[in-house]
């Protein structure tokens, strides 16, 4: 009768065991997610400034030429950037929406799979 209790004992401390290390792995996993998501964002933002760098340049230079003025090219090229601004700024709530949404979905990929497993 021990002997069983003690089986029961030994294989209750092996699925406590099992089921934290899964619990570690799966928090490594998603902070991965998330670790990988804010690299690519980094990474996107970067490049996305650099072009929005040099196509202001450009817009600068031909506006320039359009109006043979140095200044009013570059004030033209300044307004079409305050009105992206803008317009960025204005739908900052479903730019968030959005990011939140790619956020948890990265952080509740596993769990979504771990249903469709159980039904």
């Amino acid at each position: 009768m021990l002997n069983i209790f003690s089986k029961w004992k030994q294989q209750l401390t092996d699925y406590i065991d099992v089921r934290i290390r899964l619990y570690k792995l799966s928090l490594i996993e998603r902070t991965a997610s998330v670790l990988s998501f804010f690299a690519f964002l980094f990474i996107a933002l970067v490049i996305g400034s650099l072009i929005l760098i040099f196509v202001g340049f450009l817009l600068a230079e031909c506006f320039t030429r359009l109006c043979d003025s140095r200044i009013w090219g570059f004030f033209i090229t300044s307004v079409i950037y305050l009105l992206l601004f803008w317009g960025i700024y204005a739908s900052r709530k479903a730019i968030i929406r959005k990011f939140s949404d790619a956020f948890i979905n990265i952080l509740s990929e596993d769990d979504d799979e771990e249903t469709t497993k159980k039904s």
